[in-house]
């Protein structure tokens, strides 16, 4: 029997196997829930700008409607009671 195949070597290599392989999932969900966190705080800026820019355009609109001058009113013409000339 060589050193490589005993019992012991060979329960090493299984849970070093393992070890390995569930560094790797615990890799792949730390990378997963780093993604998620990333497009969440995205997605919260986004918001915090469209919400910025709503507010923005709610008050320029505003001040617009403040800013309209009001209708000027025509004068009453006076009627002719006749002839200019009479």
């Amino acid at each position: 029997m060589s050193s490589d195949e005993t019992p012991a070597v060979k329960a090493a290599q299984t849970y070093f196997r393992n070890t390995e392989i569930r560094a790797e999932k615990g890799t792949a969900m730390t990378m997963i829930a780093t993604a998620a966190d990333a497009t969440q705080a995205k997605n919260e800026r986004l918001r915090a700008a469209r919400l910025a820019r709503d507010e923005t355009e709610r008050l320029a609109s505003e001040e617009a409607e403040k800013a309209k001058p009001a209708p000027k009113r025509r004068k009453a013409v006076p009627k002719d009671k006749g002839p200019a000339g009479a």
